[in-house]
C-alpha cells in the first residue's frame, strides 16, 4: 500500500511540473511517386533531381548550435509500397572520409555516417533506428523509449556511392518491414550525420549532446504518410535441419538421419498489430554468444536472436528494466525473459510451437505471447504464458500491468503480476529530459503458503 501510494503522489507532482517552451518543431512533407528509384547509391533518378526536402541541418558537437562543416541533403519519397530516402553527403576532403565497418549492425559511431529515425505511430515513445555508414554497413534497431533492441532486423536495402565531391545514399524501407497507424498522416521523424575525423555530429531536430536522434520525444514530423500500404502482410520463413550420425565400433555399426523442420509465420492482422506462430523453433539461426565471465551473484543476460521472439519484442518491456546502462537491470527484476524459453539451464529445450499477437492499437499496446516447451527431463511439457498491457498517458508517458505463468527452469507453475508507471519529459530544461519510473510486482509459486 505504501508502494502505491508513493506511486500516487509521484504522479501527482510530475504531472504538475510545467512544460517548458521549445524550439519550433522542423516539418517536412514526403513526396509521393509513381515509379520508385533504382537504388545504386547514384542518385541519378529523376525523383533525386528536385530541390533536397532537408538541407539545413544544426551541428550537435563540438559546438552545439554552430552550422556544419560540411553540406548535407535529404530527399523523402514514397510509392505507397515503400518508403525511398536519398542522401548526398558533401565531402570537400573526401579522402579523409572514415569508412572502416561493413558488418550487419556494427558500432558505426567511428564511421562516417547517417542515422534516420521515425516515429510511426507518431507518439514520441516508440519507432526505429536506420543506420548506414559510406561503405554501405547497416544497422537497425526497435525503439521504446530509452531502450532499443539491436538484435531485431528489418528487410530493407541500402546502397552507397563515394566520388569526388562526397558520397551519396540511397534507401529503400518496404512499409511490410514497420508497423504504423494507416490512418495517421504524420509520423515522428529524424535525422543525423556523422563526420569521425571532426568528431562532428549534426541534426535535423533537437540539437542537443544530452540526447540522441533515437530520442523520439523531440523528434521533427513526417507528414503526407496516409495512404501507406503493406500488402497482405504475409511472412513465412520456412527452415530445415538435416543430420545423419554413423557410429561404428570393432562388433557391430550403426546409423541414425534426422530430419527437423521448424518454421516462423508473421502475418499483420492490422498494419499495427502482428499475428506471430512458431513450430519447433530452430536455435540454427542464432549465434554463438560471445565469452563472458560473471564476477557477480547476479545472472547474465545474453540477448535474443530468435526472430520469432524478436518481433515487436520491447512491448513487453517492463519499467524499461531492460535498458542499457540502466543499474537497475542488475538486480534481475525482470518479470519476463524470453530467452528463459526454450532453455533449461544450459541445455536447449524443443519449442513445440508458440503463438503471440503484438502492437498497438489507439493508446494501448498489448501483447500477448503462449509457448508449449518440451521437459529436458522428460516429465512432460510445459505451457508458458505472458501477457502485457500499457497505455500512453501524460504527453509521453506509460501505465501499465504484466502478468506472467509459468517456470522455464522447473516443473513447479509459477504467476508473476506487476504494474509499472514511467514518467518522461522532454521538454524539462535546456534541452536535457526528466524520466523517472515506479513499478510493483508478486510472485505466486504453486504450492507456497
Amino acid at each position: 500500500m505504501l508502494r502505491l501510494l508513493s506511486l500516487f503522489c509521484l504522479t501527482l507532482l510530475l504531472a504538475a511540473l510545467p512544460a517548458l517552451a521549445s524550439e519550433e518543431t522542423p516539418r517536412v512533407r514526403i513526396a509521393w511517386i509513381e515509379s520508385p528509384p533504382s537504388i545504386d547509391g547514384k542518385l541519378d533518378d529523376p525523383v533525386w533531381q528536385t530541390p533536397a526536402q532537408i538541407d539545413k541541418l544544426t551541428q550537435v558537437t563540438p559546438v552545439q548550435g554552430a552550422e556544419p562543416t560540411q553540406k548535407t541533403e535529404v530527399w523523402i519519397a514514397t510509392d505507397g509500397v515503400q518508403l525511398y530516402i536519398a542522401v548526398r553527403c558533401h565531402d570537400t576532403n573526401p579522402e579523409l572520409i572514415v569508412a572502416n565497418r561493413m558488418l550487419r549492425d556494427d558500432f558505426y559511431f567511428f564511421d562516417d555516417r547517417v542515422t534516420f529515425a521515425f516515429d510511426t505511430f507518431h507518439d514520441r515513445r516508440n519507432g526505429y533506428v536506420f543506420e548506414i555508414n559510406s561503405l554501405g554497413g547497416r544497422h537497425d534497431l526497435l525503439i521504446e523509449g530509452s531502450n532499443f533492441e539491436g538484435s531485431w532486423d528489418a528487410i530493407w536495402e541500402a546502397k552507397t556511392s563515394v566520388d569526388a565531391g562526397g558520397w551519396s545514399l540511397e534507401v529503400a524501407i518496404p512499409f511490410q518491414s514497420l508497423n504504423f497507424d494507416p490512418d495517421s498522416d504524420t509520423w515522428g521523424f529524424n535525422f543525423s550525420r556523422g563526420i569521425r575525423r571532426n568528431n562532428e555530429d549534426m541534426r535535423w531536430s533537437d540539437p542537443y549532446p544530452q540526447r540522441f536522434v533515437s530520442h523520439l520525444g523531440k523528434a521533427g514530423v513526417l507528414s503526407g504518410m496516409r495512404g501507406a500500404k503493406q500488402g497482405i502482410g504475409l511472412e513465412i520463413v520456412p527452415s530445415l535441419t538435416l543430420g545423419h550420425v554413423k557410429v561404428k565400433d570393432n562388433v557391430e555399426s550403426s546409423s541414425k538421419t534426422r530430419i527437423d523442420p521448424s518454421g516462423d509465420i508473421f502475418y499483420k492482422l492490422l498494419p499495427s498489430l502482428t499475428a506471430s506462430v512458431t513450430a519447433n523453433t530452430s536455435f540454427g539461426e542464432t549465434e554463438v554468444d560471445e565469452r563472458r565471465v560473471n564476477l557477480t551473484r547476479f545472472d547474465l543476460f545474453f540477448p535474443e536472436k530468435r526472430k520469432f521472439f524478436l518481433q515487436d519484442a520491447l512491448i513487453f518491456d517492463f519499467a524499461e528494466l531492460s535498458e542499457a546502462g540502466n543499474r537497475a537491470s542488475v538486480i534481475n527484476g525482470k518479470p519476463f525473459f524470453s530467452r528463459r524459453i526454450g532453455v533449461n539451464g544450459a541445455d536447449p529445450v524443443d519449442i513445440l510451437v508458440g503463438g503471440k499477437v503484438t502492437g498497438r492499437v489507439d493508446r494501448f499496446k498489448i501483447g500477448v505471447l503462449h509457448s508449449l516447451v518440451d521437459s529436458s527431463d522428460g516429465v512432460g511439457m510445459q505451457n508458458l504464458t505472458v501477457g502485457r498491457v500499457a497505455m500512453n498517458v501524460m504527453g509521453e508517458s506509460s501505465i501499465g500491468v504484466i502478468a506472467t505463468h509459468g517456470d522455464p527452469d522447473g516443473e513447479v507453475n509459477n504467476t508473476v503480476v506487476g504494474t509499472d508507471f514511467i514518467y518522461r519529459n522532454t521538454d524539462f530544461r535546456d534541452g536535457n529530459t526528466l524520466r523517472g519510473n515506479a513499478w510493483f510486482q508478486r510472485s505466486f509459486t504453486q504450492g507456497s503458503g
